[in-house]
């Protein structure tokens, strides 16, 4: 690489060259997109830092990072909510400096946890951390090959739900309400605050036809619902969730199975289960499909520990969760959306 490099935070007048740099960049997620930073603002008041990395008076990397602060810590992270988004770039000497430049703005802000949510950040200057693996699915085969390289176990758990008179379709992005009662009825029964409605309403606009919805239905009432969200011919699933008293039928196989002939349909060549702890159920749930797991290596730097308060597992996120779990519905419909924007889920 030739010329000096500058690294400086980005201000409006970087909009459509930042924007233009993500499109263009094969490391750049649906995350790093300057609306959905600006959606994360205006909604939650999340302060945003968005660095930007020039070399010969072109845009050479970019690192957003969102500061939050809840009753569990203090996060500076790149970027909560959707999967990935970490250092974007293809120029080595730019990745490390961004990197460097994270950890100098945890100090300032006092973040007591930075994340840098990339898929491979083993060559960036802060501490690694492989809590957690992606999990893929190559979709060139196309679904009849797909359907044949399930187990017949998988194949049967499928097709139950129709038997018992379950249906599927797949909506666009404006039809979100749906998807949002499902998942707020799942989310309390684990004893997490649910993101606000208006949050999903939000993201439709910023996605538009990239993002839609796949519902399975019983007697016109949603039971299971996914959110898919595609970026470059890659579908993924940010949030799913089903109904309790409906699983045993197995409509969450159903689900994803509706979500993978979607993706096919729209030429997707990747579908992304998303991030899940090795050796765990989901984990296990999302290679039975024949994904394939990869380490994320994030980048993690806590300030004395204090930052671990929201992994789970950890004491006081666990206490938490089983509060929330007892508490009302009307009580968590009022509370859950203010506590949730200040959680980097």
């Amino acid at each position: 690489m030739t010329g000096a490099l500058t690294i400086r935070p980005a201000g409006d007048e970087d909009r459509l060259d930042w924007d233009r740099f993500v499109s263009r960049t094969p490391d750049s997620e649906a995350a790093h997109r300057w609306d959905y930073h600006m959606l994360l603002a205006e909604l939650f008041g999340a302060r945003l830092f968005r660095l930007i990395a020039w070399r010969d008076d072109r845009i050479v990397g970019i690192l957003p990072l969102v500061y939050q602060k809840s009753l569990v810590g203090r996060f500076l992270t790149s970027v909560p909510y959707l999967n990935h988004a970490g250092v974007s770039s293809e120029d080595p000497e730019a990745r490390e400096r961004l990197a460097e430049e994270a950890g100098n703005i945890a100090a300032v802000v006092g973040a007591q946890r930075l994340e840098l949510r990339g898929r491979q950040g083993d060559d960036l200057p802060l501490p690694q951390w492989l809590g957690k693996s992606g999990y893929t699915l190559d979709l060139s085969a196309g679904t009849e090959a797909l359907w044949k390289q399930l187990k017949s176990k998988v194949r049967a758990q499928v097709r139950r739900p129709t038997k018992e008179g379950y249906t599927t379709r797949v909506v666009g992005g404006a039809d979100y309400d749906i998807f949002y009662r499902v998942l707020a009825r799942r989310w309390h029964q684990l004893g997490s605050p649910i993101l606000p409605r208006r949050f999903f309403d939000r993201l439709g606009r910023v996605f538009g036809d990239d993002l839609r919805f796949v519902l399975v239905e019983k007697d016109a009432r949603a039971v299971a619902a996914g959110a898919l969200l595609e970026w470059r011919r890659r579908v993924e699933i940010p949030w799913a969730a089903s109904d309790l008293e409906h699983n045993r039928f197995g409509v969450n196989m159903l689900l994803y199975w509706t979500a993978i002939e979607s993706a096919v349909s729209a030429s997707a060549r990747e579908f992304d289960f998303g991030r899940s702890t090795p050796g765990t159920g989901n984990a296990k749930f999302k290679l039975q499909w024949g994904a394939i797991e990869s380490p994320l290596v994030w980048n993690v730097q806590t300030a004395g520990g204090q930052g671990d308060a929201s992994v789970r597992g950890a004491g006081r996120r666990d206490l938490v969760a089983r509060t929330w779990r007892r508490l009302p519905s009307f009580i968590v419909g009022r509370l859950g959306p203010f506590l949730a924007a200040r959680i980097p889920y």
